[in-house]
């Protein structure tokens, strides 16, 4: 495994909400949630600042693999002076459906040509810990050969 790219999105996580749809001429478009279209907006920004100049960073057959930590602020219920360090969060949204955003922002930032590309995937999702802040912490790796 290479590291190709490793950077943080900071801010509040959002997953990719239910399509939208609208008739258009003859048609029907289809687009994103207003929440979801302005969070891949933003995640897309600060990945193309983040990531490593020349974008793309692989060719468009590289397998690559990404980590992907999803760090929500925690309820004032749950106390840090308790449980000081990271909290699993079985709670929505969903990390599939946080993903999903994710994984559409990355491509729309060039850091892979396709996320068809993406063969292994690691995904947590967690309440912060004392010294960790909202957001998504991400790690792209491009896969030489199969694990043995």
């Amino acid at each position: 495994m290479r590291l190709l790219a490793e950077l943080t999105i900071p801010g509040t996580p959002v997953a990719q909400g239910r399509p939208r749809a609208r008739r258009h001429g003859d048609g029907v478009q289809v687009y994103d949630p207003p929440k979801t279209a302005k969070w891949k907006r933003g995640a897309c920004i600060v990945m193309r600042a983040a990531a490593p100049k020349p974008l793309p960073l692989c060719e468009p057959d590289t397998p690559l693999g990404v980590e992907v930590v999803v760090i929500h602020a925690r309820p004032k219920s749950m106390s840090l002076l308790r449980q000081p360090g990271p909290v699993w969060k079985t709670s929505k949204p969903d990390v599939d459906n946080i993903l999903k955003a994710l994984l559409d922002a990355g491509g729309m930032a060039g850091l892979w040509h396709d996320d068809a590309q993406i063969v292994r995937l690691d995904a947590r999702k967690v309440w912060r810990g004392s010294d960790q802040k909202p957001g998504i912490t991400l790690r792209v790796y491009a896969l030489d050969d199969l694990p043995q």
